[in-house]
């Protein structure tokens, strides 16, 4: 190992002196970076090396040739050596000896191949993305970097091609990379069409790649390799939207009218497609038409909801009304289309008298009653958190309903307006929530919020703390430390209680060591530190 070092150390002599002949460096640093160099060779030759060594390394390398590029500006120093190149061949004789020894780490493949781009290395960069692709064929980034740069760096278009095709032989099933080959394909269409427009040449439509067939048949390709998904299918007609300015605007609109077209043959039902199809529209009422036709072709709660939001966003609260009683009388009616409609109807309480054709609402609807209403709703959908605040809004009395049926999650708001009218009520709020599994949040801010603002004795309060306690351990414990209205020793029993039933909670046993540090009393301190210490050997260092 030392005669390795030594002669990586000695193939450094040529360039060292060279920067001592030409002033950017003096015998007293060049000893300096010797030694340096020798101890990260060192660290590197190991048996047991961490990668970590390496990027040090490197990460001094690169300081150093960014010292020397300052110091050969400053110093005016123009003639030309084996120097000012030789900090780049270092970090890259690094990089091949780190990826050696850590080939199966991405970060560093990568850290090498941006390396290069830096430095316009082209020979290593087209050498690190075919080594990496050879290791990593199913890493689509690694595909995306070697067409890319291809294509924009190289200019090679076909080359660029090539590789595409190759890494979808590999991955036929990847979104990503038949996503990438459609964008490479339109983004040389595009530039072919530029071209022609700045020369002032005819487009040629009758050209197949001009026509757009060459994306149209990727298309059909990733389709027939990936027929389920219909977000992946949208994802194309995203990235055609980035070229409906320009030359291949027109290329464009058919492609994605094509590929509408075609996922509607087999996603007709799913509102995420009539919802992409609205956004096409010209006109806000063309979009509620298109919309419209979703919910009379595809009936579904989902599809009257996105009919419904559409309503709402144009800001017109009697669309709102009358399609909210459509799929009302449907039975159409979701969830989050109950609570919008609801917010219509209690912030205008007014009935519309405007009828239209469409409307199929009977005259008993008109006169509905939004406390009937609510009511209905609130055993439609009893976890509806949105719906209960409605209802609490108009009757103050329902929050204890409220808070035993929505979501544990959502609960805190209902049992607040519970508690804030009867204090005593926080004892059977902590009952119901300590049977629920996602009810910790709740419970916490429960003690913090409602203790912290009420006045009860200490009794009341160290009842509480333990019934909270079953829960959370340590904020119960917080809260109550800086109540002035305990006792000592009443806060000494309440931690005490924590850690018989946590011993091996840290934060437990530091809550207590520096509850007793506040005391003063150094007998106590030593005594739960050993106690923790016993508890938890590992705190033994942190807590001496």
């Amino acid at each position: 190992m030392s005669l390795d070092i030594q002669r990586i150390l000695e193939d450094s002599i040529p360039e060292v002196e060279d920067l001592v002949d030409r002033g950017l460096l003096s015998k007293d640093e060049v000893g300096a970076i010797i030694s340096k160099r020798r101890e990260f060779e060192t660290r590197v030759h190991r048996f047991e090396v961490l990668k970590s060594d390496y990027l040090q390394y490197i990460e001094y390398e690169l300081n150093l040739d960014k010292l020397l590029v300052k110091r050969k500006q400053r110093l005016n120093v123009k003639r030309k050596g084996p120097g000012d190149v030789a900090c780049i061949k270092r970090v890259n004789f690094i990089f091949d000896r780190a990826l050696k020894k850590f080939q199966g780490d991405v970060d560093l493949w990568v850290a090498a191949i941006e390396f290069a781009q830096v430095k316009h290395a082209s020979s290593r960069i087209s050498k690190l993305l075919g080594q990496a692709i050879r290791i990593f064929p199913h890493r689509e980034g690694f595909w995306i970097l070697a067409a890319s740069y291809e294509f924009e760096t190289n200019k090679n278009v076909a080359e660029a091609r090539a590789v595409m095709m190759q890494a979808l032989r590999v991955s036929p099933k990847s979104e990503t990379l038949w996503t990438e080959y459609f964008k490479l394909e339109f983004l040389f269409l595009h530039q072919i069409l530029e071209r022609r427009s700045v020369l002032g040449l005819e487009t040629g439509e009758e050209e197949p790649i001009v026509r757009g067939d060459v994306l149209k048949i990727i298309y059909r390709k990733a389709v027939e390799a990936i027929p389920e998904s219909l977000e992946f299918r949208l994802g194309f007609v995203r990235e055609a939207e980035v070229f409906e300015t320009g030359s291949s605007s027109n290329v464009a609109k058919v492609l994605i009218d094509f590929m509408l077209s075609n996922a509607k043959e087999s996603f007709g039902s799913r509102p995420l497609l009539w919802l992409e199809l609205s956004k096409r529209a010209s006109s806000s009422d063309e979009a509620e038409k298109i919309i419209r036709t979703g919910c009379t072709e595809h009936p579904s709660a989902e599809m009257w909801e996105m009919l419904i939001k559409h309503a709402a966003q144009g800001g017109d609260t009697q669309k709102v009304r009358l399609v909210s009683r459509e799929a009302y009388e449907l039975n159409l009616l979701s969830e989050n289309a109950a609570g919008m409609w609801l917010e219509v109807l209690t912030s205008d309480p007014q009935p519309p008298r405007k009828r239209t054709r469409r409307s199929s609402v009977s005259n008993e609807l008109d006169d509905l009653d939004v406390d009937d209403l609510l009511d209905e709703l609130t055993k439609r959908f009893p976890t509806s958190s949105r719906i209960w605040a409605i209802k609490c809004q108009k009757h103050a009395g329902a929050a204890i309903s409220a808070a035993g049926k929505v979501r544990a999650a959502e609960s805190l708001p209902f049992w607040e307006m519970v508690i804030k009218e009867d204090p005593d009520k926080l004892y059977m709020a902590l009952t119901k929530l300590a049977r629920q599994s996602d009810a910790e949040t709740v419970i916490e801010s429960l003690i913090t919020r409602i203790l912290d603002e009420s006045k009860l004795p200490s009794e009341k309060i160290l009842t509480i703390e333990k019934k909270a306690l079953n829960r959370v351990p340590l904020l119960p414990i917080l809260a109550t430390l800086n109540r002035e209205q305990l006792a000592v020793d009443e806060k000494r029993k309440l931690l005490e209680m924590c850690i018989e039933r946590y011993p091996q909670c840290k934060e437990a046993w530091k809550l207590y060591i520096a509850f007793e540090k506040e005391g003063r009393d150094s007998k106590r301190i030593r005594n739960v530190t050993m106690r923790a210490i016993i508890a938890l050997p590992e705190m033994k260092d942190e807590l001496l």
